[in-house]
């Protein structure tokens, strides 16, 4: 699990174009490099969360609909996901057309 990308949490506008970093591992990464189970990505994922929160910077999770997480016997894991996020006062949850506006001239 290499470190890839902007290194940032935060929205940019790199001439006109608003790149919104990915900044969650990928599911692939944490259910196959690392061998976690779906519930402990969850764990994982909501602990990254609180971190980025912090720092004021977007969450984006990158998921695959063909690898475990999506499996219906694993949906409530990631049920509980949404509905922790969702229900945080100091979320907010967003398509990316509203963050457009959040962002800085680069």
């Amino acid at each position: 699990m290499k470190s890839h990308g902007i290194a940032t949490t935060y929205p940019l506008n790199l001439k006109g174009f608003i790149e919104i970093p990915v900044t969650l591992p990928q599911d692939h990464q944490l259910l196959h490099v690392l061998g976690l189970r779906p519930e402990e990505v969850m764990r994982e994922w909501m602990r990254m969360i609180d971190t980025v929160k912090e720092l004021g910077g977007v969450s984006t999770i990158l998921m695959h609909p063909d690898y475990e997480l999506a499996h219906p016997e694993n949906l409530g894991a990631y049920e509980e996901l949404l509905n922790a996020v969702t229900s945080d006062n100091q979320v907010l949850v967003s398509l990316p057309k509203q963050i457009v506006g959040c962002t800085s001239s680069g």
